[in-house]
């Protein structure tokens, strides 16, 4: 049960670090090295329609990777614990994490794929989570094994196709 709140804990909180996502940083980083308004004028405008420097965005994109590779991670270790559950014959027992696992991948990873492979593609690995949310649900252990061995594979392709490095 500890396992669990712990990996529940983790879930939540990558699911909050990716909502926050870098915005936070860069207003940050502005903040601090803002200079006068006289100097500047377009210090003034959207971020989203400045010109920064490359090794800004790359740094974003590592903090957005970093938080990815966290997520993607977390969303492995659920797969194993109900692949390790089914096979206990305990399948009644994670359907909270189950649904978390769905909720995760909508909220942090659908977005970023639907942007690299569109929407039908990643349309069709999402509906794998709800397969495996429904065999859960319904205790099918054969279905649930193949369903996480599906899901786990469609993650580290998934993974790769956004340029996240797990293990």
């Amino acid at each position: 049960m500890k396992k669990s709140k712990i990996f529940l804990g983790t879930v939540i909180l990558a699911v909050g670090l990716v909502q926050v996502g870098c915005s936070t940083g860069f207003q940050a980083s502005q903040n601090q090295n803002q200079p006068s308004q006289s100097s500047n004028n377009n210090m003034n405008m959207d971020h989203s329609k400045m010109n920064m420097p490359n090794a800004d965005k790359s740094g974003n994109q590592a903090k957005s990777n970093d938080t990815l590779q966290k997520v993607f991670t977390a969303e492995l270790n659920g797969f194993t614990k109900i692949e390790q559950d089914a096979k206990a014959g305990n399948v009644n027992k994670d359907q909270a994490l189950a649904d978390q696992l769905h909720e995760v991948f909508h909220a942090a990873i659908l977005a970023p794929l639907k942007d690299k492979k569109g929407n039908t593609y990643a349309e069709n690995i999402y509906a794998k989570y709800d397969e495996l949310q429904d065999a859960v649900k319904n205790q099918d252990k054969e279905k649930i094994l193949s369903l996480v061995k599906i899901n786990r594979d469609n993650l580290y392709a998934t993974a790769k196709t956004l340029g996240v490095s797990i293990k």
